[in-house]
């Protein structure tokens, strides 16, 4: 990827997110994908070798406001990452409640230990995450967009891979008959 790599949109039931014109988009057919709740992911495949990049969305309906779902984003994330990973090494190296969008968002970067296959790995080896979360409060739906990489190539490209992760929108959710 180059600074000036060509860029395309994605959207479905009103969510969007910027990614590279030449990766590949994912759906998971067991999660289903509605306005309600959805998930797919985007990544830099390359047959034989798998992806070193994924980029994933994930939202689903939620009750809750803006500025109260990034503090607990943030807090649950915090408490998942001790829970998870009390034998794995990980570093939390940034969790803050940014400005976003005219509202609230949780953003989180990462490193852990991760699982062969999480980024299309034969063994263990160390990740890197950008995560952005936030509610949008017209749809009432939760967000959230994920970067994960190996780090070198992650820390190598963070600038263009962050601006990807902060790409994303909501839109409402418009009723079934308008």
């Amino acid at each position: 990827m180059t600074t000036l790599m060509e860029k395309a949109v994605f959207s479905i039931y009103g969510v969007s997110i910027e990614h590279p014109m030449d990766w590949k988009i994912f759906f998971d057919p067991k999660r289903g994908c509605s306005r309600s709740t959805g998930f797919f992911r985007i990544e830099d495949f390359v047959p034989q070798k798998g992806a070193q990049l994924s980029l994933s969305l994930n939202w689903e309906r939620a009750t809750s406001d803006n500025e109260s779902f990034a503090h607990q984003y943030a807090e649950h994330i915090a408490q998942e990452y001790q829970k998870q990973m009390k034998k794995t090494p990980y570093q939390i190296e940034r969790m803050e409640v940014i400005d976003f969008q005219g509202g609230k968002a949780a953003y989180i970067v990462s490193e852990y230990r991760g699982s062969p296959g999480l980024v299309k790995r034969k063994t263990d080896g160390s990740v890197r995450t950008i995560q952005l979360a936030f509610y949008d409060d017209p749809s009432q739906r939760a967000v959230v967009s994920t970067l994960i990489g190996r780090p070198e190539r992650v820390s190598e490209e963070e600038d263009l891979l962050r601006e990807l992760v902060f790409s994303v929108r909501c839109g409402r959710l418009e009723t079934e008959d308008g």
